[in-house]
């Protein structure tokens, strides 16, 4: 895996979420995750195909979930994490894996990505494609807080 691609997914990331959601994000200090390891409440995986393979998880607790949501959902009340969110949220990981997959082919490295696929609760167990790897887990701090990591396996 190349610190240019993890790069161009950390910039497709901060970009895409201060433009949809006005919303800076600071990127905490990279780590590797071993299988298996614990994912957070609301998880979703878009899979890399192409020049590379691989995938993306974006994973966060409830509060980062229910503060992207009401970002990208002005003036819906959100009381629950209903489909509403849910979709914002897969959204959200469609556009960033978009700018991502653009900022890579200006790497001369051609990807497409997969629909996403939303996950809650999941354990590492249902995340089948990272059995008997090692992730890059890219963690980024939201203004209120929380945290959103990206989980990254580049075969």
């Amino acid at each position: 895996m190349k610190a240019d691609h993890l790069n161009a997914i950390i910039q497709g990331t901060q970009s895409i979420i201060l433009r949809v959601c006005g919303e800076t994000v600071t990127l905490g200090k990279l780590f590797a995750k071993s299988h298996p390891f614990s994912m957070k409440e609301v998880s979703v995986s878009i899979e890399l195909i192409g020049e590379l393979h691989g995938y993306v998880v974006y994973t966060m607790d409830m509060s980062a979930a229910f503060y992207l949501a009401s970002r990208l959902l002005p003036g819906m009340s959100l009381s629950t994490f209903d489909e509403m969110a849910q979709s914002a949220i897969c959204e959200l990981s469609n556009m960033i894996s978009g700018a991502a997959a653009t900022n890579i082919y200006q790497l001369k490295t051609v990807i497409d990505i997969s629909t996403p696929t939303y996950y809650y609760k999941a354990t590492s167990k249902e995340l089948t494609f990272f059995q008997g790897v090692r992730v890059v887990c890219m963690p980024l701090m939201l203004r209120d807080g929380s945290e959103f990591e990206i989980d990254v396996f580049i075969e």
